[in-house]
Order: C-alpha cells, then sequence, then structure tokens
C-alpha cells in the first residue's frame, strides 16, 4: 500500500515486500516529516537512513521488519537528528533486553518510542549503557518448571539400605525436565541422523551422541522441528487421478511445499534434577538460563512450540564385593585377656556411636553397592504455544501431560468358580435355597493427570544496573527477579 500526502509530508509505504529503500532515496520526497514502511522485509538501513536524504525527518515507522542487529540500526538512526518518533515493533532487534535502554542513550532526541512516551526519568536510568561492553544482539530467557503435579509412585521406590542388602538389586529415581531451544550454533546435525524421528527413550538418544548436559549447559546441536510426530513428511497429493479442474491448484500446493524454508537449530537443555526422596509434587526451583544472539532465527522460533518432556533417570543398584582395603591392616590372632570391667566399656564404646557393621554375605565377604548403568524414560510431555512471548515477553500455565508411559494395570477380575455359600458345609451349597455369592473386585481408580507447571520470561534490562548485573555474572543474578519484564 503506498500512501502520500505532499501537504502535510507523510508517505506511508506499508507492506510492499522491499527489502531495500533505495528506489526511494535516488529522488526522496522533499521535506517528508513521516515515513512509514512497516511491515515490510527490510533488515538493514545503513545505506538509506543519512541526514542527506531525509532532513527533516521527524517521525519513522519501521515496525514489523527483519531488522536484527542492536547497534548498527542504533548508529544510523542517531544520525537522524531531527527524528523525535521512532516505532521498532515486532522487529527481531526488540527481543535484546538493552533494546529500549540504548536507544534512549544512543538517540536523546526521540520523545516517544514504540508508542510510549519517553520521561526523564526513563533516559536517567540508562545514562551510557550504549558504553557497556556487552553483546547487544543476544537475547535472554528465564525457564522454569515451579511444579509437577500428581507425579506416579514408581513400582520400586525403596531406599537402599545397607541392612537390606538380601535384596538382589533396588533402584534409585531422578527427574528432570527436558527441552529444545534455538541456539548459536552454526554447525550441521552433529550425531544424530536427520532424516529418522526422535527416539523414543533418552537412552537412544544418548547410544546416538546426543547425550545434553545439565543444569541448562547446552548440548550436540538437534533440530528442534523434530519433535515427536517427526516433522518433515509431505502428505500425498496425487492419491488419486486429479481431475483438469484442480490441477493448478496441485501446481500451487507442490510449488509451495517444495519452497525450502529455513532450518531452526536447537539445543538440548536440562533442568537440575530431582534426586531427593520421591514426593508427590516435586518442584524444579533453579531455573535454566537460556541465551540466543541470532535474533533473526529467535523470531522465527517464537512463533512456533516448544516441548517439555518430562524425564526419569533409573539406576539400578547392585551388591558387590568389596576390594580389601590396604589401610585397613589384617587382625593377628591375639591370646584373650580377661577384662576387669566385665565389657562394660566395649557397651560403652557402641552406645556412643561406634561405626556400624559392614554389611556382609554368608560367608563373610564384605559387600557394597555398585550402581549400574543409568537408564532413561520419558513419562510425559506437554507443548507450548510461544506466540505470547513475541506479545507480551512471557508465557507461563499449568498443562496436564500426554502421557508417553504404560498405563497402570487394569481392575483384576474375580477368578471363576470363587464363590461363598449361605448355607452347608464344605464350600457345597445346600439343595434348600443356597445361594452363590460373587465376589466384587475392588475398582481401582485412575490416576490422577500429570500435570506440569511452566514460566518461560524474556528478560529486560530496566536500568545500566541490569545489565552490569546480568553481565558479571554467568548464573541467575541475585536480582532476577527485578530485572524479568512480562513487557516488551
Amino acid at each position: 500500500a503506498v500512501v502520500s500526502t505532499q501537504s502535510t509530508g507523510v508517505l506511508q509505504l506499508f507492506a510492499n515486500k522491499f527489502t531495500d529503500l533505495q528506489d526511494l532515496t535516488i529522488n526522496p520526497p522533499p521535506n517528508l516529516q513521516h515515513l512509514g514502511v512497516g511491515y515490510n522485509q527490510l533488515s538493514d538501513l545503513s545505506s538509506y537512513m543519512s541526514p542527506y536524504h531525509w532532513p527533516n525527518l521527524l517521525s519513522l515507522d519501521l515496525s514489523h521488519n527483519k531488522i536484527g542487529h542492536v547497534m548498527s540500526t542504533l548508529q544510523t538512526l542517531s544520525e537522524l537528528l531531527s527524528l523525535r518518533n521512532l516505532s521498532l515493533i515486532a522487529n527481531p532487534i526488540t527481543l535484546a533486553p538493552g533494546y529500549r535502554g540504548c536507544t534512549l542513550d544512543m538517540i536523546p532526541q526521540l520523545q516517544i518510542l514504540d508508542d510510549v512516551s519517553i520521561s526523564d526519568d526513563d533516559r536517567l536510568h540508562f545514562t551510557n549503557i550504549s558504553r557497556e561492553s556487552v553483546n547487544w544482539d543476544e537475547a535472554i530467557f528465564t525457564i522454569v518448571i515451579p511444579e509437577l503435579e500428581n507425579l506416579r509412585l514408581p513400582a520400586e521406590n525403596e531406599p537402599i539400605d545397607d541392612s537390606s542388602f538380601h535384596y538382589p538389586a533396588q533402584k534409585k529415581y531422578s527427574y528432570s525436565v527436558r527441552f529444545n531451544f534455538v541456539s548459536d550454533t552454526d554447525d550441521t546435525i552433529s550425531q544424530c541422523d536427520p532424516t529418522s524421528p526422535e527416539p523414543h527413550t533418552m537412552q537412544e538418544q544418548e547410544s546416538r551422541g546426543c547425550t545434553p548436559k545439565s543444569r541448562g549447559c547446552s548440548s550436540k546441536s538437534v533440530r528442534v522441528a523434530d519433535f515427536p510426530p517427526a516433522a518433515g513428511l509431505k502428505p500425498s497429493i496425487t492419491a488419486t487421478p486429479p481431475s483438469p479442474a484442480s490441477k493448478e491448484i496441485i501446481e500451487a500446493t507442490e510449488a509451495e511445499l517444495s519452497r525450502e524454508e529455513p532450518e531452526l537449530m536447537g539445543i538440548l537443555y536440562e533442568t537440575e534434577s530431582i534426586d531427593h526422596p520421591w514426593e508427590e509434587n516435586p518442584k524444579f526451583t533453579k531455573p535454566v538460563i537460556v541465551k540466543c544472539s541470532k535474533l533473526t532465527l529467535l523470531e522465527e522460533f517464537l512463533q512456533g512450540e516448544i516441548q517439555f518432556s518430562l524425564v526419569e533417570k533409573v539406576v539400578e543398584s547392585f551388591t558387590a564385593i568389596a576390594p580389601p582395603d590396604p589401610a585397613t591392616p589384617t587382625p593377628t590372632p591375639t591370646g584373650k585377656k580377661k577384662d576387669p570391667t566385665g565389657g562394660k566399656d566395649d557397651k560403652k564404646k557402641k552406645k556412643d556411636g561406634k561405626a556400624p557393621k559392614p554389611m556382609t554375605d554368608k560367608d563373610g565377604n564384605i559387600l557394597k553397592w555398585v550402581d549400574g548403568a543409568p537408564v532413561y524414560n520419558e513419562i510425559g510431555h506437554i507443548r507450548v504455544d510461544l506466540k505470547t512471548i513475541l506479545a507480551v515477553g512471557s508465557a507461563g500455565g499449568k498443562i496436564e501431560c500426554t502421557m508417553t508411559e504404560k498405563p497402570p494395570p487394569a481392575t483384576p477380575m474375580p477368578e471363576e468358580g470363587r464363590t461363598s455359600v449361605a448355607s452347608g458345609k464344605g464350600g457345597k451349597a445346600s439343595k434348600k435355597g443356597g445361594k452363590k455369592k460373587v465376589v466384587t473386585p475392588v475398582p481401582i481408580p485412575p490416576p490422577a493427570p500429570l500435570k506440569m507447571e511452566y514460566q518461560i520470561d524474556m528478560v529486560k534490562w530496566n536500568n545500566i544496573q541490569d545489565c552490569r548485573t546480568w553481565n558479571q555474572v554467568p548464573e541467575v543474578p541475585d536480582t532476577a527477579n527485578g530485572t524479568v519484564n512480562t513487557g516488551l
């Protein structure tokens, strides 16, 4: 759409699929005061936004474009000394935590930014923030799973106890939540086959070279688009012979499907594991910090979905004969001496906290617990729409999980012939009115649905101190609660 009003100096060029403004700068409109080029595909302004072309420009609308570099964009716009009103809404640049503060500091003559008036206090909070040595194109997210609701009790949840060594094996359970998020890596798919769907179990993933690192650290890259069910399968269009009337529609559809789309790359993240004694509603209190400096790619990722998978780690422990300790001397037989106290001192030592007796087998060999290889099982997962983050800067809620483990056993039915007799002896009904009573099975109620609570926040710096705090420590700053802003 093109709207031009020469008398008021207004030029609107919305939704024209512009990738640059070169033609417009050949003969720029004289005395132009407002330029609207929103809903286009502009990514670089360095060659088209100079005071030579736009000396009287007061208002500039660049909303809904592909501008993704903070410093280069603001340095170009800072040369427009007459600029008072600027809109960069819905550009990848707005995902950076220091976007607003850096804009206020570098373009001090601005009065309105993204339809929000600028006060003197706003400008004061970000004084000299543009001089900070930080990656201005890096977006930061905090992701936390506040609670899991109705986590089912494992079938074998016995605590390991030295006194129960006679059991052949015992199992230890721990739980974590895994998810994929867009990353900065340019590498191709590492050791995972890009043509096959994702493994059903985490153990298969690790055997294929996709072992993640815990506590928010990134691992080898895997495709975010490969969430089960596997993506990338094109539907069959010509299953039946097409009619002549539908030929053009089929050709257009085939062209749309054959169009190459940018492949989103992701990193597998994992929350801190919960390995303390089982509880029905565990909480993952430590957030995972996710950073991405490819803002254009990040914006595309946030227009889709993310999957959070609850993973159960099972470690089976066995008892084995412990090797002899070289530091422990071998006792030598000596003659027993009579204890004048009658053994009272030995009893007192045991009572005062003497080391417990080690567990031994029937032959007297000292035993120890040995952990086997861990096995990972996905219990359930949820899928979350990320578009809310682009709108308000955060997303959260509690969703019922889609279960991937086996359902609980059905209600057992009574054995045939199991009856009780109203009268008679020996379990035989009498001929006079004997009635059989069928044992009614006790129904097993279905388990409460497993629910997962999640919270995703995009970090925004409210002052220069937030900028310094987040760039001094690798983990979550103590003031993190004050720096997470729910609005763009």
